[in-house]
């Protein structure tokens, strides 16, 4: 029998006896039957209420267990479903990385050729484009048989399907026409030669007449295209496409026969022609 018992039965005995001397006529001498009475009372409260903690605690492990089990067993769930979508996920490539593609003329002819049958000209030009919207250009060299600016101050001539790519460009960018030349008469010619081949205007295909730039040297051009900040330059001075490598995220140097190619860098790309890039 717990301890808690047997003091309540030794004190209901002490309080019978008590009982059983006042009926005899013998007076208390320590313990006032009021103060048994209440303590017996106090005693069997707390006897009553041990038993009860006994009973809940008899099926409280057995439910803390249960309630363990079924936590783990949502936790197991939940980190399987976890693993299954990262092996199921594919990691997003970064935009840096999608637009990171040099343009140089390396693609297979009859790959080309299968291409621009099935897109065209704009399709292949907007492939090649891709990411990028703004794009400058030097005129000399790159659109312009000439590639010196005193060659500018008898005539101009444009290169061969040059005007029909910087216009399928003009449809997907933002282009922008430079040149560098001696004076005035030099930015006449320019801009007659392009305003000839139908590439100046405000119709869809052609570059805006406000976005023909001319300079004088070398570094007027290169801080031109600096201040313009495009996706794209294309140029056939090697000295420019030197001076730019640190700064563009994607170069072009169309490559004179005659001429030696610049630095080699993995922004730089080389080609003889527009034509040659794109495979009109």
């Amino acid at each position: 029998m717990p301890p808690l018992a047997d003091d309540l039965r030794g004190l209901l005995q002490l309080f019978w006896s008590r009982l059983a001397r006042l009926l005899t006529g013998t007076p208390p001498q320590t313990i006032a039957l009021t103060g048994v009475l209440g303590l017996a009372a106090f005693l069997y409260g707390i006897y009553q209420l041990r038993q009860a903690g006994k009973r809940r605690s008899g099926t409280s492990p057995r439910r803390a267990a249960a309630s363990r089990a079924a936590f783990q067993q949502q936790q197991q769930q939940v980190q399987s479903s976890s693993i299954a979508h990262q092996q199921q996920s594919t990691p997003l490539q970064p935009a840096c990385a999608q637009q990171s593609h040099i343009l140089k003329a390396s693609q297979p002819a009859a790959a080309a050729s299968a291409a621009n049958t099935a897109a065209g000209l704009a399709g292949a030009v907007r492939a090649q484009l891709a990411g990028v919207s703004i794009i400058t250009m030097s005129a000399p060299g790159v659109l312009l048989q000439e590639t010196e600016p005193h060659q500018l101050q008898d005539g101009a001539c444009m290169q061969e399907s040059a005007a029909e790519i910087v216009g399928a460009m003009a449809q997907v960018a933002n282009v922008f026409i430079l040149a560098q030349v001696e004076d005035e008469i030099g930015e006449a010619t320019v801009r007659c030669a392009l305003e000839e081949a139908e590439l100046l205007g405000l119709k869809q295909g052609q570059v805006k007449p406000h976005r023909l730039l001319f300079c004088s040297t070398l570094e007027g051009k290169v801080s031109m295209v600096r201040q313009l900040e495009p996706g794209l330059h294309v140029d056939a001075a090697a000295a420019t496409i030197e001076s730019l490598q640190r700064f563009m995220p994607q170069l072009l140097y169309i490559q004179q026969a005659h001429l030696p190619p610049p630095a080699s860098g993995s922004n730089i790309g080389i080609a003889r022609s527009l034509a040659e890039v794109f495979q009109a």
